[in-house]
């Protein structure tokens, strides 16, 4: 079976200092977590359950990274580029 699509908004894109994202159905992001194009997880935010989620860039090298948000079953990918 398919996972259900997670709607949300991520920006800015590329980012500079911060990301901020937002689920414009009201959905609860739960956990966010950032990938390295190797597949290596190098930020983790759990525990969550808001709306709207703001997270600092801190010491993250520039390129291009994944970021997959979770509410329940619902996921949602996306490739950032951290300039």
């Amino acid at each position: 079976d398919a996972v259900p699509a997670l709607d949300v908004n991520i920006a800015p894109n590329p980012v500079a200092n911060e990301i901020r994202i937002d689920a414009p159905a009201g959905d609860a992001i739960e956990t966010v977590q950032i990938f390295d194009m190797s597949g290596r997880l190098v930020r983790s935010f759990g525990g969550l359950n808001t709306e709207f989620v703001r997270i600092d860039r801190d010491d993250l090298d520039a390129g291009v990274y994944l970021i997959q948000i979770m509410s329940g079953e619902k996921v949602a990918r996306e490739k950032l580029l951290f300039k």
